[in-house]
């Protein structure tokens, strides 16, 4: 809940479970339901610094496969937001979220490295002739035909 002050700014309570990458951030855009006096509630977007001493990360999501992407439960304990890193919902930039999220250069190809020195370690453990092998999702088609029948 994002709850209007008497100075203009706001307050933020409540918690987000599985908050992709925060655990890493220094800022987290949150969607909350925003109260203000005298005014219908609304949705907006608030820029939160999660190094405020109100905000708690806590890595705590366990995911299979997750454990490199900094996501965990975010809690907001009356959180103080300024006026001016609050948004209406409806006139936020629809990929707002993604600039708050710059990969390294190169980052992007690191990760993919990553996942593809697991995945040849755990062919290798004793058991792997057990696991199913990745397929490719979509249609089966017929041996021999390729794309130019």
């Amino acid at each position: 809940m994002l709850s209007a002050q008497p100075d203009g700014s706001y307050r933020l309570t409540g918690s987000k479970f599985y908050t992709t990458g925060t655990i890493y951030a220094e800022w987290a855009d949150v969607y909350a339901k925003r109260e203000r006096p005298g005014q219908e509630p609304d949705f907006a977007i608030a820029l939160v610094d999660t190094r405020e001493p109100e905000v708690t990360v806590t890595d705590d999501w366990d995911g299979f496969g997750q454990r490199g992407t900094g996501s965990g439960t975010t809690s907001f304990d009356a959180a103080i937001v300024p006026a001016e890193h609050v948004l209406a919902f409806g006139e936020r930039f629809p990929y707002q979220t993604a600039l708050y999220q710059p990969e390294p250069a190169g980052g992007a190809d690191r990760h993919r490295q990553g996942r593809a020195r697991g995945l040849r370690r755990a062919r290798a453990q004793p058991g792997a002739e057990l696991l199913p092998r990745q397929r490719r999702a979509g249609p089966r088609r017929p041996a021999g035909a390729g794309p130019d029948r």
